[in-house]
């Protein structure tokens, strides 16, 4: 929706349209799924440094469960002090 005579919906979809001459691109959020644009070749995924720290969280925890087995920070700690004597 817009007015009758203009082109683009709303303002962002102005500036994306208008960007991508000058190396942006459209993009979408890997948490919120919101769109956002980003420098094309950028390696940054998410739309602002909140849904970055999100997808951190989940990607860690991720990392944690594949080794330790479980994503609870005692239980890890304990398993890393352990390690960290059998290599002393």
């Amino acid at each position: 929706k817009g007015r009758w005579d203009s082109i683009y919906c709303s303002n962002l979809c102005y500036r994306l349209a208008n960007d991508k001459s000058k190396g942006f691109e459209k993009s979408f959020c890997k948490v919120c799924g919101s769109i956002y644009r980003r420098k094309k070749g950028s390696n940054v995924f998410t739309c602002s440094d909140d849904c970055g720290a999100k997808l951190l969280t989940l990607v860690s925890n991720k990392i944690l469960l594949e080794l330790f087995d479980t994503t609870d920070k005692k239980i890890i700690r304990k398993r890393v002090g352990e390690l960290i004597e059998k290599s002393s």
